[in-house]
């Protein structure tokens, strides 16, 4: 009969071999599920001077089974600028408890908080991992209710979510890698790479157009190009997909 922490490790080890996201998805599922945890959060963006964009639910880049209202209310009210979750692990890798990181008075995060659990997200833990080049990955595990014994189950399961972070993440890397082989390379041009670059630290069309000492229209057609050929919607996809691909250096 298989241990408790044998199974564990079977959960865990479902994620290296799923042949797809939609079923990754599913065994994450199971696996959260079976540390105790209710809900979940994976998201993976650029870091360099980018902020992660922790509401797009519809991004290729994340996984949850968080309720899109939340998604649509976090993106809204700019949360992602106050999350002191999002800010610490951007950071460091130290797993935080969320009702054991320490907090001052603030109308901003208290209005937060007390949205989130409104949506069902009353504490939890979140961890990150650094990923390929200019890469920052974030899990957040969730319960429900903030009771004593939801608590309890947190500060047991840390090391076990921490991780299931690591297999999640490896995991999704091996889909991403097989996807690389299964489609021709993307080629930027040397002007597209550089304006990627520029938006990575952070800069506008108009900033990066009198960087380079063209119309800013002549920027977002070079964009415009480089978010069709990395298939991306968004210039922060376009900027982590690069990263990731190695076509640009952080």
């Amino acid at each position: 009969m298989l241990t408790h922490r044998a199974r564990m490790l079977r959960q865990f080890e479902s994620l290296l071999l799923a042949p797809d996201r939609d079923r990754l998805a599913a065994s994450l599922r199971r696996a959260v599920h079976a540390i105790g945890f209710e809900s979940f959060y994976y998201g993976a963006q650029a870091r360099s001077g980018l902020a992660l964009d922790v509401a797009d639910l519809s991004s290729p880049r994340i996984l949850t089974d968080y309720s899109p209202q939340w998604g649509q209310r976090y993106g809204e009210a700019g949360y992602a600028s106050i999350d002191p979750m999002v800010q610490e692990c951007s950071r460091s890798m130290i797993p935080i408890i969320w009702h054991r990181h320490p907090s001052v008075p603030d109308k901003g995060k208290d209005r937060l908080f007390d949205e989130a659990r409104q949506h069902g997200l009353a504490t939890g833990m979140t961890c990150s991992i650094i990923g390929g080049p200019g890469e920052l990955a974030l899990l957040s595990l969730t319960m429900e209710n903030d009771r004593q014994a939801d608590r309890r189950t947190v500060e047991r399961q840390v090391s076990q979510g921490h991780m299931l972070m690591s297999y999640l993440h490896e995991g999704l890397r091996r889909l991403d890698r097989q996807a690389a082989q299964a489609v021709p390379p993307i080629r930027l041009t040397a002007r597209e790479k550089e304006i990627l670059t520029w938006i990575s630290a952070g800069k506008t069309s108009w900033e990066i157009a009198c960087i380079l000492a063209v119309a800013e229209r002549t920027v977002i057609f070079h964009v415009d190009n480089a978010m069709r050929k990395l298939d991306t919607r968004t210039r922060t996809q376009a900027v982590a997909k690069a990263l990731a691909l190695g076509l640009i250096a952080p």
